[in-house]
This record gives C-alpha cells, sequence and structure tokens, in this order.
C-alpha cells in the first residue's frame, strides 16, 4: 500500500456487490437494445390477414349478389382459411426480407437499436404491402376473368383459396431460394 500512495496511484478498492449489480444492469439493457428480433406481432398480422381476405367479399356481395344471410358459411370458412395462408405468407416473406439479410455494421453506436427496428419496420412493411396486393390482385384475376363461367359460389370459394394458394406457395419457393443462396454465399 505505501507503494501505491508514492507512485500517486490510490490503493485498489475493493468491488463491492452493489457496483457489480449496476454494471450487470447497463451491460443487459445495451445487450437487450442491440437484440436482433426476428418475432412477428402475430395478433397483427393475423387481423390484417383476415381484413383483407374479407374485402373480395364486398365485391361478390355487391357485384355477383352473394347476399350476406344467405351465404354466411361462404364467407366465414374461406376468407378463415385464406388468412391462415396469408399469416404464413407473411411471416416467410418477413424472415426473407429480414432475418436473412443481415446488414453489416461496423460498430454498434447508440442509434444501432433505432436503426433495427427501422428495418425490423420496412421488412414488415414490404412483406404485408407485397403479399396484400398479390392476394387481392390474385382475386380480382380469378373473379373477373379466370372463373367468371362458373357458379358465383365455385367463384368465391375457389378465387379466394388459389389467390391465397398462389401468395404462400410464392413465399415458400423465395424462402426456399433465400436459404440455397446464404448457403452458397
Amino acid at each position: 500500500m505505501a507503494d501505491n500512495e508514492r507512485r500517486g496511484r490510490s490503493p485498489p478498492r475493493k468491488s463491492n456487490r452493489k457496483e457489480k449489480d449496476m454494471d450487470t444492469a447497463v451491460l443487459d439493457s445495451h445487450i437487450r437494445k442491440n437484440t436482433q428480433s426476428t418475432k412477428t406481432n402475430k395478433v397483427a398480422t393475423v387481423a390484417v390477414a383476415m381484413t383483407v381476405s374479407l374485402l373480395p367479399s364486398y365485391l361478390y356481395q355487391a357485384v355477383m349478389d352473394m347476399d350476406w344471410s344467405e351465404y354466411l358459411p361462404y364467407y366465414i370458412i374461406f376468407p378463415g382459411c385464406a388468412a391462415v395462408l396469408l399469416t404464413f405468407a407473411y411471416q416467410m416473406f418477413f424472415d426473407a426480407n429480414f432475418t436473412h439479410k443481415t446488414v453489416a455494421v461496423a460498430k454498434r453506436d447508440e442509434s444501432f437499436g433505432e436503426r433495427e427496428t427501422l428495418r425490423y419496420q420496412m421488412a414488415m412493411g414490404k412483406s404485408l404491402a407485397f403479399s396484400n396486393a398479390l392476394f387481392l390482385g390474385l382475386a380480382l384475376f380469378f373473379l373477373l376473368y379466370l372463373l367468371k363461367a362458373f357458379d358465383k359460389r365455385v367463384n368465391f370459394s375457389m378465387s379466394i383459396l388459389a389467390a391465397a394458394g398462389l401468395v404462400y406457395w410464392l413465399a415458400a419457393e423465395n424462402e426456399k431460394t433465400v436459404k440455397k443462396n446464404k448457403a452458397k454465399a
């Protein structure tokens, strides 16, 4: 101890438990802020998928004269199945846009968490916009052109399920391609 005083240094401090707890808390907060979340908000994506899958129903009611009270099982079952397929497609497109495309960052600074949040929102927005636009475009194409000659019940059920199925299939193929390209790199 005398050696330290002669050299102008203070004696070594004993670290106490309180300082260690504070250090651990600070480190934990930095880790939480910079952790990459890959989970989507399931409730929000299901709500969006259900809303989007119900949109063609209004067209069928107005153009094809499918009354809500008479065709209620059709308006519940087929948009519900389409919503499930769309929800899975959202997740696959989100995974391809967010988790498989990593951004190289030289250093993690204060704004890293904000950039990751923005990247998350952009990936989710892109997957929702693409999936929804494709679904609605395909549903309209099937309704007005491809299945026009069929009975309105067959037209309704097949156009909604085929559109959702094609969006899901495209998402699955996109996921396979992204994984294969990532394995090559």
